[in-house]
């Protein structure tokens, strides 16, 4: 029976016939594509016949080795469900058990990711035998059981060893938008996950010696439990590299039509900061039955409020936010102060 280096084996219902359709369902996730595994027929590695018919009558799209997705379906996913379901394929074809790590993990636990989707698979293992394959990056990881689960058909990394992975080897502005997205605790004190700073770094002491360790722990530190979206923890990023005081976030404002929750206050200057993503006005799930429109019109008024109640009121783009070239300039016309010591996140 194949197995892992953590000495799991595989489900009975990883042991699938020539050719399947497989059909990825992962919770608070869109449908992923189908896909079909073309097992191999001999010892020389070929691909199933059928599949790579079906594929250059355009039914099918190759995603990779042995791993084919419906065409129909795979043009209609975004980067980060394509990434995944590359993931999901590799850990699903191969003879044995890999298990995902760092990014792939990340992906299958559904954790949000800044800046262009990667382009290889993460697997992790103890054992220095097993070597590199195309788009396929290997991690030597000194994993316990407790530090792998099935998920949706494959073995990856918990989710705190997830976290813990990316907190170490990441670029800092992921890596701070997943630490902040698990910890994160709303304004009626409801956690969006069972995962502490405790816990983490209770994660960070068993796992040691860690790779990029004094990274994580900075990291770990850094992270705050306000943070309510990957565009404010990049933004909280930048502020660190600009040197700005800690801002409050979440400060809410109790106004005539409602009660606001904003971004970013800075105390020392009364300004309010905001970071816009593009997806509240366009998205349509994001929008509700309002129009585009309509939602421009109640963000001018909700603005229009705060400012009555602020010194200074600014707002920025994503790309704005994840720059601190660019941001510095903008918090500086709000009065913000900069050239503070912070934290060295790199």
């Amino acid at each position: 029976m194949p197995s892992t280096a953590t000495g799991i084996g595989p489900p009975p219902a990883l042991a699938v016939p020539d050719a399947v359709l497989v059909t990825i369902e992962l919770a608070a996730q869109p449908p992923a594509p189908r896909l079909v595994l073309a097992r191999e027929l001999s010892r020389f590695s070929y691909d199933d016949p059928a599949a790579r018919h079906a594929a250059a009558r355009g039914e099918l799209v190759r995603i990779r080795r042995g791993v084919y997705a419906d065409a129909v379906e795979w043009a209609a996913l975004t980067p980060r469900e394509k990434y995944l379901a590359v993931c999901r394929g590799y850990a699903l074809s191969r003879p044995e058990t890999p298990v995902l790590s760092h990014e792939s993990a990340a992906a299958v636990w559904g954790l949000p990711h800044l800046g262009r989707q990667p382009s290889e698979v993460h697997v992790a293992t103890d054992d220095r035998r097993v070597g590199r394959a195309p788009g396929v990056r290997v991690h030597l990881s000194r994993l316990t059981p407790g530090d792998v689960e099935w998920r949706h058909g494959v073995l990856v990394t918990s989710l705190v060893r997830t976290v813990l992975d990316l907190a170490a080897t990441s670029d800092v502005y992921n890596a701070v938008s997943v630490l902040d997205h698990v910890l994160h605790i709303d304004n009626f004190g409801r956690p969006r996950t069972t995962i502490t700073r405790q816990v983490l770094e209770d994660a960070y002491e068993a796992a040691l010696p860690l790779v990029g360790h004094a990274r994580a722990l900075t990291r770990i530190r850094f992270a705050e439990t306000g943070a309510a979206s990957p565009a404010e923890s990049g933004s909280r990023v930048s502020m660190a590299f600009i040197g700005t005081p800690p801002p409050e976030l979440q400060r809410r404002y109790e106004c005539e039509s409602g009660v606001y929750d904003v971004d970013f206050h800075f105390a020392e200057a009364d300004a309010v900061g905001e970071v816009d993503g593009k997806v509240k006005y366009v998205d349509p799930a994001m929008r509700g039955d309002r129009s585009a429109d309509e939602v421009v019109y109640a963000e001018k008024l909700r603005e229009d409020e705060i400012r009555m109640r602020c010194r200074a009121f600014g707002r920025w783009p994503l790309a704005v936010g994840l720059d601190p070239d660019r941001l510095r300039p903008r918090l500086i016309a709000l009065g913000v102060r900069v050239g503070v010591s912070r934290p060295r996140l790199r």
